[in-house]
């Protein structure tokens, strides 16, 4: 029998090392968790790191089919014999960024909704509120991204501080996209009852053992459940261990061959190198945190599996971050 391939989520959950479950005191029956009434769900960091590694991913994405919308656009344009000047070429120009933008709202809102799925749909306000605030921030970093970009590309032409038309009413409108879809979902399965969770009946108690004999505190960053009656789950929190100075150096060169690319478009390398600096801040600290790194870093071998000038250096960094524990995929 032919073995079934991973989905993204399993191969997630097998790459951060991470049960990806709820904490504290649980209900659960046939593996579907809930917490007990008067107890906050919180997604855990390996949540969000699995919605930063599908965000980057198709964001990066979003990135190159704007670059190729935008050269068809210049071709257009030369085509009816219209030059790269004034406020004409500028506001329909705009038209591209407010369109994408909306796009990439969508896709936030949906990747928000398969996080939330994937993680066993808790139903508790202060999940509604997680995901909202990841959504938010995405967005906004999205929306930010854009008008620079706009702003960049008028200014080879020679037309300064020109903002993109209509781009603020569909960051509006994206902010409603992003915060409405997934509270719909949630909405729907604490009220339709064909799209309820099943009713749990099992209380587990869940325990941590902290490895490094010292104290955790648990804030929802940690956790696992374990199902079955009276049955305990032992998770461990997992840190960096060895010196990272030479993965430290080879993201330094890899950051070096995505500034020097040209074969993925401006916005996405300015992604990847600010993911890039955060990892290398993150190695910094006393205790790095694999999850984190991971969310980081993650989403760059997919993107750059196809760019040459660039993959040998992912490689270095890939090999490295193994050696220590950090799988990079």
């Amino acid at each position: 029998m032919r073995k079934q391939p991973m989905t993204a989520l399993q191969r997630w959950r097998s790459l951060a090392g991470k049960p990806a479950q709820h904490y504290g005191t649980m209900m659960c029956d046939a593996g579907v968790c809930e917490p007990v009434e008067g107890r906050v769900a919180v997604l855990p960091e390996t949540a969000k790191a699995y919605f930063d590694s599908l965000w980057a991913a198709q964001s990066a994405d979003a990135w190159s089919n704007l670059s190729r919308r935008q050269r068809d656009f210049e071709q257009a344009e030369r085509a009816r014999g219209q030059r790269p000047n004034g406020s004409g070429y500028a506001a329909r120009l705009s038209t591209l960024y407010k369109e994408d933008l909306a796009q990439r709202a969508g896709t936030i809102a949906e990747i928000l909704k398969k996080v939330h799925r994937d993680f066993d749909c808790p139903l508790d306000e202060g999940v509604s509120e997680q995901l909202r605030e990841w959504g938010t921030v995405a967005l906004a970093n999205a929306r930010d991204g854009l008008e620079g970009a706009y702003m960049r590309h008028l200014q080879r032409y020679g037309l300064q501080d020109i903002r993109p038309i209509g781009l603020e009413h569909a960051y509006a409108c994206g902010q409603a996209t992003v915060a409405n879809v997934p509270a719909r979902q949630l909405w729907e399965q604490r009220n339709v009852p064909g799209k309820q969770p099943r009713r749990l009946t099992t209380e587990v108690p869940v325990t941590v053992i902290n490895t490094f004999n010292n104290t955790i505190n648990n804030s929802g960053t940690i956790g696992a459940v374990q199902t079955g009656p009276g049955a305990t789950a032992n998770v461990q929190q997992q840190w960096v261990q060895g010196d990272s100075s030479e993965l430290q150096g080879a993201l330094a060169a890899l950051r070096d061959a995505l500034e020097a690319s040209q074969d993925m478009p401006l916005e996405a390398r300015r992604e990847f190198v600010d993911n890039i600096d955060s990892a290398v801040e993150e190695l910094q600290r006393e205790r790095p945190d694999t999850t984190r790194l991971l969310g980081w870093l993650g989403a760059i071998g997919a993107a750059v599996e196809t760019i040459a000038n660039v993959q040998p250096a992912y490689e270095a960094v890939k090999a490295l971050a193994q050696a220590l524990g950090i799988p990079l995929p």
